[in-house]
């Protein structure tokens, strides 16, 4: 039978509460920490929401993973990272119009 604690026994400060636990936390972790991801909400013409869509069925067709919109969108930036700066005024100029 546990004897009941006395006074002493429970009275801690906060620094001794805290640092009290039992667990290792300086173990390094197996993964990296994964980037957390942040939601965004735009507005997308038809024929965007088509492209994409398209992208969507080849990827199917070719047997692939499924992709969801983010995916296709995450690759479109992808490709855009890899543009040239002419290239990339181009297809901007190209999106507005």
């Amino acid at each position: 039978m546990r004897k009941p604690f006395t006074a002493d026994q429970v009275k801690k400060s906060e620094e001794q509460f805290l640092s009290s636990g039992s667990a290792d936390n300086t173990l390094p972790r197996s993964k990296p920490k994964a980037e957390p991801y942040k939601a965004c909400s735009f507005t997308l013409p038809p024929a965007s929401l088509d492209s994409i869509k398209r992208a969507q069925l080849r990827l199917m067709q070719l047997g692939g993973d499924n992709a969801n919109r983010s995916d296709v969108v995450r690759a479109a930036l992808m490709l855009l990272d890899n543009t040239s700066d002419t290239e990339l005024e181009a297809l901007i100029i190209k999106a507005k119009a």
